[in-house]
């Protein structure tokens, strides 16, 4: 009878966030740290990979970037988790961070719909605000 080799295992993903586990957002604010082989690990958010110089380039498919972006761009995990860990507290998802603050370098959008730039509102009074504005007629029959 033949031996059976013996299986290895290798964690490959790490969830870096500053929400709690069980956080309906965490999944949106949190940043990954992926293996990407031979020792190497790239820091991602939403499809796009963290640099050493704690830029935010788009794309994360290494087959399209050159070596001098890759040494840019991979990392030993040591350096992988605390790049994460860093940058973690800095996420922006939709023009906000996670305690609602406004980064400074987002720029201020008018909206007709609220007081505050970013503040937005829901529900049936938005949605019948919205389709006034439209000319569509609401579940009363009149078209606003």
């Amino acid at each position: 009878m033949s031996e059976v080799p013996v299986a290895t295992c290798q964690p490959t993903e790490y969830e870096v966030s500053i929400l709690p586990e069980g956080d309906i957002n965490r999944h949106v604010f949190a940043i990954t740290v992926e293996y990407r082989g031979v020792g190497q690990w790239a820091v991602t958010q939403h499809g796009s990979c963290l640099g050493a110089d704690g830029e935010w380039a788009q794309g994360v498919k290494p087959y399209d970037r050159g070596d001098d972006w890759l040494n840019a761009h991979r990392f030993d995990l040591d350096t992988a988790l605390r790049l994460a860990r860093d940058a973690a507290p800095h996420v922006v998802v939709n023009g906000a961070h996670r305690d609602g603050r406004v980064p400074p370098h987002t720029p201020v959008r008018d909206d007709p719909m609220s007081d505050h730039p970013y503040r937005v509102r829901r529900g049936a009074s938005h949605t019948a605000t919205l389709a006034k504005q439209a000319g569509i007629p609401t579940a009363g029959g009149t078209t606003a």
